[in-house]
């Protein structure tokens, strides 16, 4: 299914939404001689979301003038199935999930490849995605959902709230994740 102008024109204000304050940041942050951490701080805590090899990558890529990769290689910590929201825990990347509130602003992606514990799996942390395993009635704003797929509801006993795309309709979303956090 190829996209429409109107397609073309949500995705570019979602991600000018989304985007244009992080790479700003980034921006800044690069250009003082600075290293770009994202990182949610609440006084109880303070989590760096992405591993140091993947940091490195980022840094090589920008100073080259590239693209950062859209699609990011990590180690599971469980089973996780391609479509599930994941989070980075430090270590692994373990399956989202909107009740249990340690999750808050640790999301990371969302699986485009399956894996058992202790494999390599693929995240995609932004960009279009299309996956069989998906299926949105409609397009809108996409929340961490209960079974950690993407939502178009925000679930009932969600704990926090957390943007991970917008739906395109169909098997289609676009990942962005929001490094906002709504607590319930």
């Amino acid at each position: 299914m190829a996209l429409t102008q109107t397609d073309l024109a949500q995705v570019r204000q979602q991600i000018r939404l989304i985007m244009d304050p992080m790479l700003m940041r980034l921006r800044t942050e690069l250009f003082n001689g600075n290293v770009y951490y994202p990182t949610l701080t609440d006084g109880l805590i303070s989590t760096t979301v992405i591993q140091q090899g993947v940091q490195d990558g980022i840094e090589q890529a920008v100073e080259q003038g590239g693209l950062v990769p859209s699609i990011v290689q990590f180690i599971a910590g469980e089973e996780i199935q391609t479509g599930k929201v994941v989070y980075y825990n430090g270590t692994n990347v373990m399956l989202a999930s909107p009740t249990n509130s340690s999750h808050a602003g640790k999301i990371i992606g969302i699986a485009a490849s399956p894996a058992t514990n202790g494999e390599t799996i693929n995240i995609q942390m932004y960009g279009i995605m299309t996956s069989e395993v998906l299926s949105f009635a409609s397009p809108g704003t996409l929340f961490l959902g209960t079974s950690s797929f993407p939502s178009l509801t925000i679930p009932g006993g969600a704990t926090y709230v957390q943007i991970v795309g917008v739906s395109m309709g169909g098997n289609k979303l676009l990942v962005v994740i929001d490094p906002g956090v709504i607590v319930t």
